[in-house]
């Protein structure tokens, strides 16, 4: 059995002093080929006894028989054929686990105590680890004479067969007195139970009526009163799961299930008590051992429960803001795309009266696009109360509690940089849509550094007004010169520059896309289907991560994209820094807050890019869905995933709703 979050190789092998077994010199019978004889073994009455364990025989068992006195199994409902026997007696308690791997055809393995005329069956297994040979663990007890036997799984099945005994580290979790503790929900693990055991001391389950085998422990406090969800959906072996009450020994069944999820997997949900320590067994049924086991737990307060229409009202105004903020965004970033980069074509590929008149015309196109931008905010705020205004949902729903949309861990965010109060779903729109507009700029900024210097040269006397649009786009000076050779360097450059544009562009709206999807789906599930854990624990996990690859495959294709355009062999990376070029250096002192120290180089540049982008796009989702950060950081990603990469800057930290 695995350990709990790591393999079992990782971790030393502990073998309780209760659990030691005399491990005296390694046996090893040998099957001397040619021998015509039945194998003194062959009936139950004349087992081969095994002195000590570790223990290894291998045997030809062409010549074994079957005894019509041989037991059925449970893991075939059959005597099957050629049985072998061995016996084995305790001489301290521990776990032994028995093998036939090695063998060269399709074996059973069973363990026995009692006589042979009355054997009581502990565990058996036809198949394990993906293969035609068995394993299985036992409890063994000190004193106790265990019968061991081993069969093909027909008459038409013998020849080498190998059996190994060993003494196996008890799982951590093995027994009702050491589980895991789980200390937040949701949790999910995957682990193999191949060597678990099922105590003697274990409950018998109410769905199996059944001392189930392959039993692990888990135990969770809730902290309020609720509902906690278990599953086993994902394992590869027939699960029984029950929960209970009490201290082991004297437990109190609150329930159990063997069929109710995927398949022959299980599944349960139960009211429980704030306090109260619950504890969960996840068995194999029956007798037929354990394998890879998918364990998850959920648990959901009373307190936070919205009722199904204001749930169905959250999902659909979470919905709303992050399609109209991933829409608001990209239209901006068009717009400054348009403007910015036209005034840049002009004054580094034109020269002379036709550059001012160029400029006028782009000044023309600029002052249209930005006063857009202002119908296009209001359309955004406009959307925003539209879907999560009175009466669909409340401004309580929205502003607060773990299950609405949070916006309550914004509150001093909102006021210390947009000088926004959060009394009201006016206000918490108004937040919304001003920090876009801002992250919009800031990206833009990354992508032009020159963009608001160049906006400024027609705007700034003509319509003064637009540039309220672009309130958080700074200047880094200049005067709005181009380089004096617009043919050999001039254009180049301008293909640089429009190309580090669309490529910033694209992947920030990718982003954006992505993060929208990965958080707008587990919200989904929170919401409207608090009771189905699989649809947290696989299709939104499977959903965050098909879109982190694509965010990862999207920051490949942005750095390729600049590196086209922008190479030393195409323009010259010592004029992209100069001041009347694209003034890179200007931006020096914004990277260093991405943990970028210079921009000595086109590589570095393009890794400041791509830091404040991937920062901003995540500071842009965090208002759009405030709870992202927690239910992103809550899965169990592989490889681990979050929302805010570690390069970033530290958010103004957010008050505790």
């Amino acid at each position: 059995m695995s350990q709990m979050s790591r393999p079992l190789s990782s971790e030393p092998t502990r073998i309780p002093l209760r659990c030691k077994l005399a491990v005296i010199a390694l046996v090893t019978l040998v099957w001397t080929p040619g021998a015509n004889a039945q194998p003194a073994n062959d009936d139950c009455a004349t087992p081969t006894v095994i002195g000590a364990v570790p223990f290894a025989a291998t045997v030809d068992t062409s010549t074994a028989t079957t005894a019509a006195s041989d037991p059925i199994h449970s893991c075939t409902s059959d005597k099957n054929a050629r049985s072998l026997w061995y016996s084995f007696t305790a001489a301290t308690s521990g776990k032994i686990t028995a093998n036939t791997f090695g063998t060269n055809f399709d074996t059973q393995l069973t363990v026995y105590t009692g006589t042979c005329g009355a054997p009581v069956e502990i565990a058996c297994n036809d198949d394990a680890a993906g293969g035609l040979q068995s394993k299985v663990a036992f409890a063994a007890t000190a004193g106790t004479t265990y019968l061991l036997e081993v069969t093909g799984i027909d008459l038409s099945a013998s020849g080498v067969l190998h059996l190994a005994l060993a003494v196996a580290a008890s799982p951590m979790n093995d027994e009702c007195g050491t589980p895991k503790v789980i200390a937040a929900a949701p949790f999910t693990e995957t682990r193999n139970t191949t060597e678990a055991t099922a105590a003697g001391s274990d409950p018998v389950a109410s769905c199996t009526s059944d001392q189930d085998s392959a039993s692990v422990w888990y135990s969770f406090t809730p902290p309020s009163n609720g509902t906690v969800t278990i599953d086993t959906s994902g394992s590869d072996y027939d699960t029984v799961l029950a929960a209970y009450t009490g201290a082991c020994g004297a437990l109190t069944e609150v329930a159990c299930n063997d069929d109710s999820g995927d398949g022959v997997q299980s599944a349960a949900s139960f009211p429980v008590t704030a306090g109260t320590p619950y504890l969960v067994e996840a068995a194999g049924f029956g007798t037929k051992g354990g394998g890879t086991l998918a364990f998850a737990l959920a648990f959901l307060s009373d307190s936070a429960l919205p009722d199904a229409v204001a749930a169905k009202a959250a999902d659909k105004c979470q919905k709303a803001i992050t399609k109209a903020g991933s829409g608001f965004v990209a239209k901006k970033l068009a717009i400054l795309d348009k403007c910015a980069g036209g005034l840049f074509r002009c004054v580094q590929t034109v020269v002379g009266a036709k550059q001012d008149g160029c400029i006028t015309k782009a000044g023309a196109n600029c002052t249209k696009g930005l006063t857009q931008l202002s119908v296009e905010e209001q359309k955004f705020k406009d959307s925003i109360m539209t879907k999560c205004g009175v009466p669909a949902l409340d401004f309580a729903a929205a502003i607060g509690g773990s299950r609405g949309l949070g916006y309550s861990n914004l509150q001093s965010e909102c006021q210390s940089e947009f000088n926004i109060t959060l009394d009201g779903l006016e206000a918490v729109a108004g937040c919304v849509v001003t920090q876009h507009e801002c992250r919009a700029d800031e990206i833009f900024e990354a992508q032009e550094p020159r963009a608001r210097e160049l906006i400024e040269l027609p705007l700034a006397s003509v319509a003064p007004s637009a540039l309220a649009s672009v309130m958080c786009l700074p200047n880094h000076g200049g005067n709005g010169e181009g380089v004096t050779d617009t043919s050999a360097v001039g254009k180049p450059l301008d293909s640089c520059a429009k190309a580090v544009r669309k490529a910033g562009a694209k992947f920030a709206r990718a982003k954006l896309a992505s993060l929208a999807r990965c958080a707008g789906g587990v919200f989904t599930c929170q919401q409207t289907k608090q009771n189905d854990l699989a649809c947290v624990t696989k299709k939104a996990t499977a959903t965050c991560t098909s879109e982190f690859a694509k965010i990862d495959a999207a920051a490949i294709k942005l750095a390729a994209s600049i590196e086209a355009k922008c190479a030393d062999a195409i323009v010259a990376y010592d004029v992209l820094r100069l001041a009347n070029a694209a003034n890179l250096d200007a931006f020096a002192a914004e990277c260093e807050r991405f943990q970028v120290t210079d921009l000595d180089t086109l590589a570095q540049y393009k890794l400041c890019l791509f830091r404040q982008h991937e920062c901003r796009v995540e500071e842009l989702l965090r208002f759009e869905v405030p709870r992202a950060e927690t239910m992103i950081g809550d899965l169990d990603l592989q490889p681990p995933r979050q929302l805010l990469s570690d390069f970033c800057p530290t958010p103004t930290p957010a008050p505790t709703p």
